[in-house]
């Protein structure tokens, strides 16, 4: 991704009310269940320990998650650069997250 694109993801996850809330937990501490938290907060509770905050970014391991409001233009990105659903699902798988990342791709 270029500055522009990380800049741009970045700000992305400032607005997204759900990526902010888990950046803030990632960076004070989670809830010690996950009964109290949105049902998308759930989805990242499940893998809380493998995530971190990098230059202002999510990672899931070394996979950049990406907020929602960016998706479609990763999407178009992914396709344009791979063809084919399998394809595409590789590249996705190796370089960013988000949850139903697999259900939108194919």
């Amino acid at each position: 991704f270029s500055k522009t694109r990380l800049d741009e993801i970045e700000e992305a996850i400032k607005q997204d009310r759900t990526l902010s809330q888990v950046q803030q937990y990632i960076l004070n501490g989670w809830p010690e269940t996950k009964n109290d938290l949105s049902d998308s907060l759930q989805t990242f509770f499940s893998f809380k320990e493998e995530l971190g905050v990098y230059n202002g970014l999510i990672v899931k391991g070394s996979l950049m998650v990406i907020p929602t409001k960016i998706v479609p233009s990763v999407l178009i990105e992914l396709h344009r650069g791979h063809k084919g659903v399998e394809g595409c699902l590789k590249l996705a798988r190796e370089n960013v997250f988000w949850p139903k990342m697999t259900e939108e791709i194919t």
